[in-house]
């Protein structure tokens, strides 16, 4: 056993779901900068406790030490690449525009779905 935990109730799920919902709200007013200096900390945390979480995530999934070391590895590689592209892809993009018509596609966050 590696850990044991409550089960939610009705309650505890609903709490959680509005602290999410409020966590989100201050979140969406947070800049690009700050979401980016956040998740480039994220990254360093996984580097400096790989080896901890590694064997952690043996423990929980089965994986060989290996495979788990390679897995954290992995999403600090994907988020530094989502961080170095994501101004590209938070842009609205033009799709048409014409005599009276302009098409956009904007992202914009949904909260917590």
């Amino acid at each position: 056993v590696i850990a044991t935990v409550e089960a939610d109730t009705p309650a505890t799920v609903a709490e959680k779901v509005l602290r999410a919902k409020r966590g989100q709200q201050m979140w969406s007013q947070t800049s690009f900068e700050t979401r980016s200096a956040c998740l480039q900390r994220f990254c360093d945390l996984l580097r400096r406790d790989e080896d901890k979480l590694a064997k952690t995530l043996s423990m929980e999934m089965g994986k060989t030490p290996g495979q788990a070391a390679g897995e954290i590895k992995m999403t600090v590689v994907r988020i530094k690449f989502m961080l170095k592209h994501a101004h590209l892809a938070l842009q609205p993009l033009t799709m048409y525009e014409g005599p009276g018509l302009i098409e956009k596609i904007e992202m914009e966050p949904l909260g917590v779905v």
